[in-house]
């Protein structure tokens, strides 16, 4: 079926706010929309200007199906990461703090629970093999723990952290998915 050229511009402006997405699954989105354009087309006999009243704001409907590849499964990579700045880009004002704040303390969290301990590993070594590692220290104020504490305080601590990061992240993702109810709302009507 022939798509009108309101539609194919609709379209296109929608896989454009899909931009950091990966292809393959930017195409699976498109070719998604245009079946139920062509269903909409031929079970409700709906023309154009009323499919895309239906589809609502391309904008609104990039931003749904990026929250979905958001937050399917918990798990934090750099794919979901870019998605979620770029999701941020496109729910505006109401992420403007959350999402931007919310990532970049859950990768800070979770970055730092991994190289502190390292860190913390290569004080102890550098006390047992006698020489100051200056750039790891654990400090109160000017005083300053003993390499022997720093350790195993320090694996305490990182562990806390890297839980507070996955915290941290599984709200953003939370967040999101609170956002992207115009995705839904379009599965549902269609």
């Amino acid at each position: 079926m022939k798509m009108d050229k309101e539609i194919e511009l609709y379209l296109i402006t929608v896989e454009k706010y899909l931009k950091n997405m990966p292809v393959s699954e930017r195409i699976d989105v498109i070719m998604e929309l245009k079946s139920c354009i062509e269903e909409l087309q031929l079970n409700n006999a709906l023309n154009a200007k009323e499919i895309l009243m239906r589809l609502g704001s391309p904008k609104e409907l990039a931003a749904g199906y990026l929250g979905d590849k958001i937050t399917m499964g918990h798990s934090f990579n750099f794919k979901k990461l870019l998605m979620a700045f770029s999701f941020y880009s496109l729910v505006s004002l109401s992420g403007m703090f959350i999402i931007p704040c919310g990532t970049v303390a859950a990768g800070g969290f979770m970055l730092t629970g991994i190289v502190a301990p390292i860190a913390a590993a290569i004080k102890l070594l550098g006390f047992f093999l006698g020489f100051d590692v200056p750039f790891a220290m654990f400090k109160f104020g000017s005083y300053e723990l003993h390499p022997l504490l720093t350790f195993p305080i320090t694996i305490v601590l990182s562990i806390l952290l890297f839980l507070l990061g996955r915290l941290t992240w599984k709200a953003v993702i939370r967040y999101i998915r609170k956002v992207s109810n115009t995705k839904r709302t379009l599965d549902g009507v269609m």
